[in-house]
């Protein structure tokens, strides 16, 4: 191997490190100030259901309609398709919802999940924004019931 070839390949490795930084510094300062929570790896493959008392659809969607999305801009579809759902959407990058499962024994349970992302090589283009968004529809329910139970369920990915 050359000089020149050595240098290119120590460069590029430099270049992975130095951006590989930034990444890990911007989620600890995100984690910090507790808007995104830290995850395991492919978390937007599955889906978190909610379980709490307090939690009727009412007093939900007010919550989810005053929400803070400052950080994280998304379009917020309310009773989207004329359903109990909540529909965001963060632009192209992906899109998730949040569906009122109903009612039983007086507690409530929904459903979060993306839906559809954008990928580039094989992973999310903005999964801070998709941590975010998340992290959000968690505060909320944990505000209304901190005994709130959530659960995950892998849910079922297409391709195209």
């Amino acid at each position: 191997m050359d000089k020149s070839t050595v240098i290119t390949i120590l460069l590029g490795v430099l270049m992975l490190i130095g951006l590989q930084m930034i990444v890990v510094k911007r989620n600890k300062r995100l984690t910090d100030e507790g808007k995104i929570i830290d995850r395991e790896w492919k978390f937007w493959e599955k889906a978190e259901i909610f379980t709490l008392i307090g939690g009727e659809y009412e007093k939900v969607g007010n919550l989810i309609k005053t929400a803070d999305y400052s950080e994280c801009p998304v379009t917020l579809y309310p009773n989207y398709e004329n359903k109990k759902v909540f529909l965001f959407k963060s632009g192209v990058d992906w899109e998730a919802r949040l569906i009122f499962l109903g009612e039983n024994e007086g507690k409530n349970k929904y459903r979060f999940e993306f839906i559809k992302w954008k990928t580039r090589n094989g992973i999310p283009t903005n999964t801070d924004t998709m941590n975010m968004i998340e992290t959000t529809i968690e505060k909320i329910f944990l505000g209304l019931d901190s005994k709130t139970v959530v659960e995950t369920e892998k849910i079922k990915i297409k391709t195209r």
